[in-house]
């Protein structure tokens, strides 16, 4: 039998097995033909040849000590073109890159919720691939941590950039104190991460948008009951997908009026005052499983946390709102939108959606402020035109 190295079978959400070839840097190639074919074998053969030329050895980057990157040298290097370099680096001693590889396998990353290590760790990913990874961890400014930032902002959104600044900002807290990192004598070590936080300002750029009243009508007309008790948590609750996919019965004190959700990103403990109609919803399912969402037929939970966002994103398709204007994401934006409209405090906002920190709930007392602040000159303006009019009628 002919064993096909570096091809990995992967089965799909409909069951069907596909194959992919794995490269030197890890990406996945698909297949051509089917499993042990002719064409599967010869397609086989040339991405084993492509391996092996792209397989390099360990790269070492020098970084010696004299030759610090301060000032427009620093700029220099960092708006200078990507250097090509192998997917295996080995970076000396005292550089950011190396720094980020002893934090990875720290207990200061470790100890880090689930959620955390894994976010934490595509951005770590991310440094380690860009030349910034080069520059001593001595060396490095809060201007040099906002351009890097800036950069990964302009490519994967605003959360991305503002979560590599908390990255950023525990690799030199972990690295500051290592015998290695040494800095010039006078120079008071300061983080420049913290600086950078406080210089950008939170900003949402195309965020997820709010449901309109109209398009909230047209998925509950008629929707079934697992479809509309999904809405309701997801809207009542404001939690994100991995939170609602995964609340069970045993969560739920109907007589206090909580549902205890262990957030999965942050690892941390949200009471969740449970809304009235939510209540009435939850009051009316039978518990057949112990997770509170179950499937259409009410067998089992949902898979994972993509099903709830495919059965989101269907039923809008069959009510005929179009793809890709509203998202599952967009019942917790509306949530937060609604509470803060009706006068949520951003300290309030935070402990209801498991915020650490404000610059998310100030975004949406602020969002809300504009509307008061329109309506209440548009107010003046209609009362002008109500005087003049009535200064007209009596003369």
């Amino acid at each position: 039998m002919t064993k096909f190295k570096y091809v990995k079978p992967v089965k799909d959400r409909h069951g069907v097995v596909r194959y992919y070839f794995r490269l030197a840097d890890d990406k996945l190639v698909p297949m051509r033909g089917a499993f042990r074919t002719e064409e599967f074998a010869a397609h086989h053969a040339e991405l084993l040849v492509k391996r092996a030329g792209e397989t390099l050895p360990p790269e070492i980057i020098p970084f010696p000590r004299k030759q610090r990157y301060l000032g427009h040298e620093m700029d220099a290097m960092l708006t200078a073109p990507v250097p090509a370099r192998s997917s295996q680096v080995i970076f000396a001693p005292g550089t950011l890159g190396w720094a980020t590889n002893r934090w990875l396998s720290s207990h200061h990353f470790k100890n880090r919720p689930e959620g955390t290590r894994k976010n934490y760790g595509h951005l770590a990913s991310l440094l380690l691939a860009h030349k910034f990874a080069l520059v001593l961890l001595a060396d490095v400014r809060s201007k040099h941590v906002i351009r890097f930032a800036g950069e990964l902002e302009e490519q994967r959104g605003p959360s991305r950039g503002k979560a590599m600044l908390a990255v950023i900002s525990n690799i030199w807290e972990y690295g500051v104190d290592l015998p290695e990192v040494k800095f010039e004598k006078g120079i008071e070590p300061i983080n420049p991460a913290k600086i950078a936080y406080r210089k950008i300002k939170y900003r949402v750029r195309k965020p997820h948008k709010r449901w309109p009243e109209a398009v909230c009508s047209k998925f509950l007309d008629g929707a079934p009951d697992h479809l509309q008790r999904m809405y309701s948590l997801l809207l009542y609750t404001g939690q994100r997908r991995s939170d609602v996919q995964k609340m069970k019965w045993e969560d739920y004190d109907a007589k206090a009026g909580i549902l205890s959700v262990w957030q999965k990103k942050t690892g941390e403990w949200v009471p969740v005052p449970v809304h009235r109609q939510l209540a009435k919803i939850l009051a009316a399912t039978p518990r057949i499983e112990d997770h509170i969402l179950t499937s259409s037929h009410r067998q089992s939970r949902y898979a994972g946390e993509s099903s709830l966002s495919h059965a989101i994103r269907n039923r809008l398709l069959a009510v005929g709102i179009p793809d890709g204007i509203y998202t599952l994401h967009g019942l917790r934006v509306t949530a937060a939108h609604i509470l803060a409209e009706n006068g949520a405090t951003e300290h309030q906002l935070m402990k209801i959606f498991g915020w650490r920190k404000p610059e998310q709930a100030a975004y949406y007392v602020r969002e809300t402020s504009k509307l008061v602040v329109a309506r209440a000159g548009m107010a003046k303006w209609e009362a002008a035109d109500e005087q003049t009019e009535k200064k007209l009628v009596a003369k």
